[in-house]
């Protein structure tokens, strides 16, 4: 699962909107949004039975398949928005 953490976390870096962690155990990406420290999600990563790899929020709901970067980038967006 880390190869696909790792990609996301280069994605979200090269938007310079996001700081990233990898964290070993368990394994997740520590995503964090530049200037907003309260701004915080764990994302993981798990395969299913089929054999399909999803990358997950902190709380288990599944976000999209691990190689959709895109849907990703865009779902982390929403939830470390910033509000006025």
């Amino acid at each position: 699962m880390t190869p696909y953490l790792q990609r996301l976390g280069e994605a979200l870096e090269a938007t310079g909107d996001y700081t990233v962690r990898l964290i070993e155990h368990p394994t997740a990406l520590h995503v964090g949004r530049t200037g907003a420290a309260r701004l915080v999600e764990d994302i993981g990563a798990e395969r299913d039975r089929d054999g399909v790899c999803w990358l997950l929020w902190s709380w288990g709901e599944r976000i999209c398949r691990a190689d959709d970067i895109p849907t990703a980038l865009a779902s982390i967006a929403r939830v470390l928005a910033l509000r006025d």
